[in-house]
């Protein structure tokens, strides 16, 4: 069935740009969510802290507080195109960088290092795929468009986690953040 097909009978909202906007979202997502149960991983695997683990996520967390409000002024001034492939070539870059960190036993610092420069990376993301969710449907199709976009977003949180823990049952966190890369390679 192709692509088109799936799309008119699940009454998608938008034509080919949506649709490719939202599956690199929803793609892109998972893998975040799935590399982040990975990162996590690695740093309790590592280090054997708790304390560790938290600091992981709150560096992890923070350039999105810091920089959050630039991604909206970047997605208003700039090719929102290019930057969302910059954006995802910089994670996988980055996504390569922190499994060579797991796989040859790197420093461990380096890790939330890594990942907080990879949140970075990712601030103009979001404003780009709202802006252009607005650009790609209808003004009748908005909402549902808006709707689409939010429940992909939340459908992550839960499905990312749970492939991050199929894949680490599977292999090891290098290979669930080189996972991740390539769902940043698919995105761009």
């Amino acid at each position: 069935m192709s692509t088109t097909a799936i799309t008119q009978r699940l009454r998608l909202p938008g034509g080919r740009p949506f649709h490719l906007l939202i599956l690199s979202l929803a793609v892109s997502s998972c893998g975040d969510w799935l590399y982040n149960v990975a990162l996590l991983a690695l740093v309790f695997q590592r280090t054997g802290s708790a304390t560790w683990v938290a600091l992981t996520t709150a560096v992890r967390v923070l350039p999105i507080v810091v920089l959050g409000p630039i991604g909206g002024v970047l997605a208003d001034r700039y090719d929102r195109r290019r930057l969302m492939i910059a954006s995802d070539l910089s994670r996988v870059l980055l996504m390569v960088a922190l499994a060579a960190v797991a796989t040859a036993g790197l420093p461990i610092i380096l890790a939330p290092l890594i990942a907080a420069a990879a949140t970075a990376a990712s601030v103009p993301q979001a404003p780009c795929v709202a802006a252009c969710t607005a650009r790609f449907v209808t003004d009748a199709e908005l909402q549902r468009a808006q709707a689409l976009r939010a429940a992909i977003g939340q459908a992550a949180v839960v499905v990312g986690p749970a492939l991050g823990a199929l894949v680490l049952l599977a292999s090891a966190p290098p290979i669930a953040i080189l996972l991740n890369a390539l769902t940043f390679l698919g995105s761009a």
